[in-house]
Order: structure tokens, then C-alpha cells, then sequence
């Protein structure tokens, strides 16, 4: 690989890189996180999981389609808080629900929390 592109912040280089360290610095990334399935459907995007463990919370989203992609669905728990780590997707608590956004083949990594979990530099 040229020096030019590993340096790219838009290189599949950097894209992996940007994923191990959330995945490092994240435990509800861990090998131990559980996995929550928050939106799936038969040919119908995007795809929602959720991973968590000790009362962090991490949403992926995941829309591999060409075609823009929208999904309502109930949340876990009450966020108070959404932070958007990685990705061109959105997340939104709107009317009781999570509304999730995501343009064509792309992704959105959420940290969420409610008032018991929110850490205080989130």
C-alpha cells in the first residue's frame, strides 16, 4: 500500500484501525459484551444490534444496501444520552422510540446511557 493512501483517513487501513480501538477502548465491545438484536427484518435494512456489559451500551447499525435506510424501533432503555462514535448513520430518541437513519452502504456505532449508567465525561 502507498504511504499516500495508509495515510488517508478514508483508507480501509484507517477504517479498521478506527474499529480496534473503539473495540479496545469500548466494554461493551469485549469478547465478554453480550448481543441484543434491536432491529432485524427479512430484506429490510438497516440492521440493529446492540452489545453491552456492566451498564455500558454500545448500537450498531449497519445498512449495506445502496438505498438510504430508516427503522424505528423500541429502546432497552431510555437513553438520556447518545454519543455517535463511528459512521455516517444517526441515532435519535424521538416519541419513545430509537429512530435510526443510515445514507447507502453505511454504518453508525452509538454509545448510549441513561441517568443510573451516564458517565459524568460523556
Amino acid at each position: 500500500m502507498c504511504k499516500r493512501k495508509r495515510n488517508s483517513p478514508e483508507s480501509h487501513l484507517n477504517f479498521v484501525r478506527e474499529l480496534l480501538r473503539l473495540r479496545a477502548n469500548e466494554r461493551a465491545l469485549s469478547n465478554s459484551g453480550g448481543f441484543r438484536l434491536l432491529f432485524a427484518k427479512p430484506k429490510t435494512y438497516p440492521l440493529v444490534y446492540e452489545r453491552f456489559d456492566a451498564g455500558d451500551r454500545i448500537i450498531v447499525a449497519v445498512n449495506p444496501r445502496e438505498k438510504y435506510a430508516t427503522c424505528r424501533f423500541d429502546s432497552p432503555v431510555r437513553p438520556l444520552k447518545i454519543d455517535h462514535l463511528s459512521g455516517e448513520a444517526t441515532l435519535k430518541f424521538c416519541d419513545g422510540q430509537l429512530v435510526c437513519r443510515c445514507p447507502g452502504v453505511s454504518h453508525g456505532i452509538f454509545k448510549t446511557c441513561n441517568l443510573n449508567t451516564c458517565p459524568r465525561s460523556m
